[in-house]
């Protein structure tokens, strides 16, 4: 067998791997899945039985009472009061404007 030969049979093998792999688990699972025969000797009785219903009227559920809102405690601190604003001085000095002069 030549070095060429080799390598084709070897290149087919890689490619056709996959569906061999696939082939063979495919028929794995047939094989398996078939169902057995089950034979059944004893005849089926079906007997009629006639039902009876109680119905009990149930009473409507009452809502639950509801909860009682929590009231604040009373304030025993007098409020702070808020701080008076700063007294800002005008430190601006306002020149009057020269006089004109020109005539």
């Amino acid at each position: 067998m030549n070095k060429f030969k080799s390598l084709h049979l070897l290149g087919t093998l890689i490619v056709l791997s996959p569906a061999i792999v696939i082939s063979i688990a495919f028929a794995i699972y047939v094989l398996r899945t078939q169902p057995e025969p089950v034979e059944v000797n004893a005849p089926i009785e079906v007997v009629k039985v006639d039902t009876v219903y109680v119905v009990k009227e149930v009473p409507a559920p009452t809502p639950p009472a509801p909860k009682p809102t929590p009231v604040p405690p009373p304030a025993t601190k007098k409020p702070v009061p808020a701080p008076a604003a700063p007294v800002v001085k005008d430190t601006v000095k306002i020149e009057p404007a020269p006089a004109d002069t020109v005539k």
